[in-house]
C-alpha cells in the first residue's frame, strides 16, 4: 500500500509530520488496507495538487473492485471517473442519482469548444483539419456551427471572427 501511495519514503515519519497531500494519502490507505467491502471516503482528492490528483483517482479505480465504495467530492470530472452511481446533493438532501450518462442526458451538459482562428486560417481545408484532430482527442466531439466575421456587424457576441463551435455534450443550444 506505501508503495502504491507514493508513501515509503515516509514510512517511519509520524502522520502530524507529512505534508497535507501526503496526510490524505495516508487516510486513503487506512481506508483501504483492511480490504473493507465498504468504503467511505470524503473529499479523498481535496488539497491534492493535479498531478497527485490523477494518480489517486488511478489508484482508487484500482482498488474499488469487489468494494463498495461512497465518496464525496465537489470535482464532477473525478464523480464521472470513479462513479458508476453519482448522487447530487443540495443543502444536505439527495436530489438525483444515476449514471453519469444519465446525469448529463437529464441536465444537457458537456463541453462546447469555441475556436478562433486567425483571419488566413479560414478556409475549409483548415476547418477540417481542426476538426479531425479534435476528433482523434474525443471521437464524440461535434461541429455545432462555424461563424464568419462580419465587418458591418458592431456586436461583438454574435461578431466572433471566424469562429468554430464544436461540442461533446448533448445539448448543441
Amino acid at each position: 500500500m506505501l508503495l502504491d501511495l507514493e508513501l515509503s519514503e515516509y514510512r517511519d515519519t509520524l502522520a502530524k509530520n507529512l505534508s497535507g497531500g501526503n496526510r490524505r494519502k495516508l487516510q486513503v490507505g487506512l481506508a483501504l488496507v483492511g480490504d473493507s467491502k465498504l468504503v467511505l471516503l470524503d473529499e479523498p482528492t481535496a488539497g491534492l495538487d493535479i498531478e497527485a490528483r490523477r494518480k489517486m483517482w488511478d489508484l482508487l479505480a484500482r482498488y474499488k473492485a469487489d468494494r463498495v465504495m461512497i465518496l464525496t467530492t465537489h470535482y464532477m470530472d473525478e464523480a464521472d471517473l470513479l462513479g458508476d452511481r453519482i448522487g447530487i446533493m443540495s443543502e444536505g438532501r439527495l436530489i438525483c442519482c444515476g449514471s453519469s450518462l444519465f446525469l448529463k442526458n437529464r441536465f444537457q451538459v458537456g463541453t462546447k469548444l469555441i475556436v478562433q482562428q486567425a483571419k488566413n486560417l479560414t478556409d475549409q481545408c483548415h476547418n477540417q483539419d481542426l476538426h479531425s484532430f479534435l476528433t482523434s482527442l474525443d471521437p464524440n466531439i461535434q461541429l455545432v456551427a462555424t461563424r464568419q466575421s462580419n465587418p458591418a456587424s458592431k456586436r461583438s457576441s454574435s461578431n466572433l471572427p471566424n469562429t468554430l463551435i464544436l461540442s461533446n455534450g448533448v445539448s448543441h443550444a
